[in-house]
């Protein structure tokens, strides 16, 4: 009986010991007036970010300044090739880019009359475009995209009958995605696809009525009496360069000569051909 005594005393001894327990684990309790959870242990601590919420108020609340951003702020691209005067590039050049050797034109057309020259001839690519401080050749048209098209260069290898290699720099007309497209010869490009150029071909950007006629400067004849540009298709007079069978790779073209002009007669662009 003693012993039975002794363990029933054992287990209520744990019993008050282990409710002793969980009562000083409950960190908060709830008042009988209020159902609002009361920190008795830090108060001071809850006060504080209560404060610091009524300061900076809800995310909802904040304006748009406030608000954070995940869009790129474009501070990388600063003084790199992907930016022009601050503005984005929409087109980098590829690396077979290459400056002609010929000289490429463009004369363009409205309702008939000549309204411009364009000579294409001294960089790797032109930028067509509404926006002056990114594109070299600016047009006017409301039609026509900040960055329309470009005219690149590009430098292709091909083989000969006889299969010896060499290099050919062919003029290739891009569209950069813009609204109201490109068209060669009255048929609309794909856009970001390279489209060949050849000579007198006729180029039309976005709704504009111009023609822009893409020619080669030697198939171009002028007369400087009564300055007049005719386009002319001579024969090439072709010259062996060498005791070796005539083909393709030892032959040259000779281009005639020009007339014998004084330069106060030339007008500026005339100049160009000097």
């Amino acid at each position: 009986m003693h012993v039975k005594k002794e363990k029933i005393k054992k287990e209520k001894i744990k019993k008050e010991h282990h409710v002793k327990k969980e009562k000083k684990n409950k960190p908060h309790h709830r008042s009988k007036d209020s159902k609002e959870v009361i920190n008795p242990i830090y108060p001071e601590s809850e006060k504080r970010a209560q404060a610091l919420k009524e300061e900076s108020g809800s995310d909802s609340e904040l304006s748009s300044d406030e608000q954070v951003s995940f869009k790129p702020s474009g501070n990388l691209k600063k003084g790199t090739i992907f930016q022009k005067n601050g503005i984005d590039r929409k087109y980098l050049p590829p690396k077979e880019k290459a400056r002609p050797i010929s000289k490429f034109r463009m004369y363009v057309f409205k309702d008939g009359s000549e309204k411009r020259v364009l000579h294409l001839h001294r960089r790797d690519h032109f930028l067509f475009g509404r926006d002056p401080k990114i594109c070299d050749i600016s047009l006017h048209h409301i039609s026509v995209s900040h960055q329309h098209a470009v005219l690149q260069y590009r430098s292709r290898r091909k083989k000969t009958r006889s299969g010896r290699r060499f290099t050919e720099i062919v003029p290739y007309l891009i569209d950069l995605d813009s609204r109201h497209g490109t068209k060669i010869n009255g048929d609309k490009i794909v856009a970001s696809k390279y489209y060949q150029l050849l000579s007198k071909d006729v180029v039309q950007f976005g709704l504009s009525t111009r023609e822009y006629i893409f020619i080669l400067q030697d198939e171009v004849k002028i007369d400087y009496n009564k300055k007049q540009v005719k386009v002319v298709e001579e024969k090439k007079v072709l010259t062996v360069i060498d005791d070796a069978e005539e083909n393709e790779e030892n032959v040259v073209e000779l281009k005639p000569e020009k007339p014998e002009v004084e330069l106060k007669d030339l007008e500026e662009e005339d100049l160009w051909d000097l």
